[in-house]
């Protein structure tokens, strides 16, 4: 199966290996979930141990693509260490920043300037995004697209002006499996039904919409990472007044390693 890369979901190149960046993916919810439990078989006796393992584990929210085949990702002395293929991947730590952005908004009726400060996260890794081309699509044209998109910005108003990027780099990835019997996700996601099995992680969240101001949720939703059965890949978009939140996202076919 032929997926194009870059998309919505994001991922991050937050490792390297003897070639560089590395594609990567979201860390599988229960191959998170077998290293807690190594780790509390590895440092049954040393509490400290445990408690830096299980921190660094937790913060493993990516991992090489490469290594969602054949997993090799053990822990010594409190480092998570990757191989996988071969070679052995480095996790170069933290992803990005929060900062505060300086900004202002104009007054169209009184000529008058109110200044206001927006949150944000600021990248220091190459980020990846998903998407899939459709058959006999232009990947030339895909690009063009994205370049465009990365000067006007991914979400907030014309004010806001935040989300900008460059796109270094556009290309297809090859994955070698066209079913299984789970997915991983690449993206949040509502499930239509109440019940989902899986090794799933779950967040209750929200989402302002404006002109006209609407609130949709707070709502429980699946995060990326998590890995559903493929009889419940069955998922919801939210729409409001002038408002859609896409909750279906991408996902590739997945083995579970860990029972789910």
């Amino acid at each position: 199966m032929t997926t194009a890369l870059t998309g919505f979901p994001q991922c991050t190149m937050a490792f390297t290996g003897s070639g560089g960046p590395v594609l990567t993916v979201p860390m599988p919810i229960d191959l998170k979930i077998q290293l807690l439990d190594l780790v509390s078989k590895k440092y049954v006796n040393d509490y400290s141990k445990i408690h830096t393992a299980i921190k660094r584990i937790k913060k493993l929210a990516y991992i090489p693509l490469d290594c969602l085949y054949e997993p090799d990702v053990d822990v010594d002395d409190g480092a998570v260490r990757v191989r996988c293929g071969g070679r052995e991947y480095r996790h170069v730590g933290d992803y990005g920043v929060r900062v505060g952005i300086q900004r202002n908004v104009l007054g169209r009726v009184f000529n008058n300037a109110d200044t206001y400060r927006v949150a944000a996260f600021q990248p220091i890794v190459d980020y990846v995004l998903y998407f899939t081309l459709r058959e006999g699509a232009d990947m030339g044209r895909a690009r063009t697209a994205l370049e465009v998109l990365g000067k006007v910005g991914i979400g907030g108003e014309r004010s806001v002006g935040l989300g900008h990027f460059t796109v270094i780099d556009v290309s297809t990835i090859d994955y070698p499996w066209d079913s299984g019997s789970h997915a991983l996700l690449l993206g949040t996601a509502l499930p239509r039904r109440s019940e989902v099995i899986g090794c799933v992680n779950s967040i209750v969240r929200g989402w302002v919409c404006s002109n006209p101001f609407y609130v949709m949720g707070p709502i429980s939703i699946l995060t990326d990472g998590s890995v559903v059965h493929r009889d419940y890949l069955d998922f919801e978009t939210l729409t409001g007044p002038n408002c859609v939140k896409r909750l279906d996202p991408l996902w590739l076919w997945y083995e579970t390693r860990y029972q789910c």
